[in-house]
């Protein structure tokens, strides 16, 4: 039986969040995304990384499942196809089709384990 998603109100027990512990991906900011991005200076990895599992354990600490997303990832790409799937359209998405580069960055993504892989992506 299909489970169907029925909210009646946005007020209620915390029960389940979804987390993305910041990564490296940080440190590809630039000036002129902060403030589109809402930071006011380029943060720094080791500190946020700190705040965000503070955050993550008074969520654990107070009841609340915390489920990341490069796990749930990693559990869902599961075979190689699943991984060529993944890359391919993430690549479309992402609308790189310069010459071969599609190709190169493709090969490169689906050269490492499943885990390096999303993390790179």
């Amino acid at each position: 039986m299909k489970k169907v998603l029925h909210v009646t109100s946005e007020i209620g027990k915390l029960q389940t969040v979804l987390l993305h512990r910041p990564g490296t991906e940080v440190e590809n900011l630039t000036p002129e995304y902060l403030q589109r991005l809402l930071f006011d200076d380029i943060p720094y990895l080791p500190i946020i990384q700190k705040e965000h599992d503070y955050f993550a354990d008074t969520l654990r600490n107070n009841g609340i499942e915390v489920l990341y997303l490069t796990d749930l990832l990693e559990e869902a790409l599961h075979t190689e196809e699943l991984r060529k799937q993944f890359v391919h359209d993430m690549l479309i998405e992402s609308k790189i089709s310069v010459d071969d580069s599609f190709y190169v960055i493709a090969d490169y993504l689906l050269s490492f384990d499943t885990l390096e892989m999303v993390k790179k992506s």
